[in-house]
């Protein structure tokens, strides 16, 4: 069994990438992690 056929059977062979997270949503995270974000320039690229 290759590495992928067991990560789609792991998740019911539902293995589809979610929507790329926003901006904001990663500051937010960082905040969530206590860290500092004020020197954190974000840019999410993708389809």
């Amino acid at each position: 069994m290759g590495l992928w056929n067991f990560v789609k059977n792991a998740f019911g062979g539902k293995a589809e990438a979610a929507e790329a997270p926003t901006e904001e949503v990663l500051k937010a995270e960082l905040k969530d992690l206590g860290l500092d974000d004020s020197g954190v320039e974000l840019k999410v690229e993708g389809d």
